[in-house]
């Protein structure tokens, strides 16, 4: 892959994905303001609900290359596609689809599926993925990623799904290239401001943990 590259570099640089979900404006703007002066720009707009694309390209628009907008719950190509020509850079889904990995390979976008079996992994690196998204981790834990990392030590295993920040270390040290956190960082009513302070200690917890 080639235009792809320089955010797969930016998600294994900063390894903390911020998922908004439901996040629509105008409550998202200063949100991700604030993600943003903490030092946290890798941020996923969910698409379980309308409006996703519409938010993407008004963030796009407003804070232009500054932040690294990925598109969330896409789960066919025709979302993929809103999202993409919304201004999207990465596409995540909570499984692995043909069609989303097709359009991805063939548009030259990082797509980062949703895996957890043995089988599920091998089969998004075999169509070109390295860069996927264990889930739901909480539920099979540190463990269950390194057990997976054996076999497979290519791929790069965000841990996402029922964790919170007081997780980050064991998902680091048990091999994780990142984590992503949803409403343990940026809950539906929490203030720009409390959202800012846990972006600023999740960012101090990763850099005190050893390189990926």
């Amino acid at each position: 892959m080639g235009h792809d590259r320089g955010i797969t570099e930016m998600l294994l640089k900063e390894r903390v994905i911020a998922i908004l979900r439901g996040a629509r404006p105008p409550r998202v703007q200063p949100i991700v303001e604030a993600l943003r002066g903490a030092g946290l720009t890798c941020v996923e707009i969910t698409f379980e609900a309308e409006g996703g694309a519409e938010t993407i390209a008004l963030l796009r628009d407003t804070f232009g290359t500054t932040i690294h907008l990925g598109a969330g719950t896409i789960v066919n190509d025709r979302q993929a596609k809103m999202a993409v020509d919304a201004g999207a850079q990465y596409l995540v889904s909570p499984g692995l689809f043909e069609d989303v990995s097709a359009f991805a390979r063939r548009h030259d976008v990082l797509y980062l599926p949703g895996v957890l079996t043995a089988t599920e992994i091998g089969l998004a690196l075999r169509w070109g993925h390295q860069v996927l998204k264990l889930f739901p981790a909480g539920l099979v834990g540190p463990e269950y990623l390194q057990a997976m990392q054996a076999p497979y030590p290519d791929a790069k295993l965000f841990a996402v799904g029922n964790i919170g920040p007081d997780d980050i270390a064991a998902y680091l040290r048990a091999g994780a290239a990142g984590v992503a956190l949803g409403s343990q960082l940026a809950g539906r009513r929490d203030t720009p401001e409390v959202i800012a302070e846990r972006a600023q200690a999740i960012i101090e917890q990763i850099r005190r943990s050893a390189p990926a």
